[in-house]
């Protein structure tokens, strides 16, 4: 399935990989497998990204509190945002 990635300026992903926007093609069907599979997709820097205390997710317009549900699923089109709780107004 294909989804959509955004990596807000102020997160190691975009400050290290300089990754902003992807449009991705994804065979799971859980935020835990994307998760998972991201940094051998993307990297392997990610995975430590993906660690960071400050960083938080939105799916869809709607944000997800930490610790993030493995079982959140996923769907076909679903618009994914990384950003740091330094982001924002």
């Amino acid at each position: 399935m294909k989804i959509y990635l955004t990596f807000l300026e102020g997160t190691a992903i975009c400050a290290r990989q300089g990754l902003k926007k992807i449009e991705l093609e994804f065979e799971g069907s859980t935020l835990g497998e994307l998760l998972a599979a991201l940094p051998a997709m993307l990297g392997m820097e990610v995975g430590k990204d993906l660690s960071e205390p400050a960083l938080q997710l939105v799916i869809n317009g709607r944000i997800l509190t930490a610790p993030f549900d493995p079982e959140q699923p996923l769907h076909p089109g679903d618009r994914l945002s990384f950003l740091t709780a330094l982001d924002g107004g």
